[in-house]
């Protein structure tokens, strides 16, 4: 994961992953785990909890000019959540 690691305890890391990827966040066993923020060309895709290099938990995804708030199991939504458009909600 570029730069950064840790090898026993968590620590917070601010990490280029790709070139246009940045990950600022917790770091266990060089693996995003805890709360961290995904950016992708200075821009935030993703923030809230990840487990072993994967959004598991609670968290926020923005994409397609849309943001999911809700549940994450293993890199997928999963469960409650709501989707929001232009500020409105889309789906809950």
């Amino acid at each position: 994961m570029g730069l950064c690691y840790s090898k026993k305890n968590f620590s917070i890391q601010k990490c280029p992953t790709t070139n246009q990827t940045i990950y600022e966040g917790y770091i266990k066993n060089d693996q995003k785990n805890g709360f961290g923020i995904l950016y992708e060309n200075s821009k935030i895709i993703y923030e809230g909890q990840w487990l072993s290099n994967v959004k598991h938990g609670e968290g926020k995804l923005y994409e397609n000019n849309s943001i999911f708030i809700g549940n994450f199991q293993y890199d997928k939504k999963n469960g409650f959540g709501s989707l929001y458009q232009n500020e409105q909600i889309i789906y809950e």
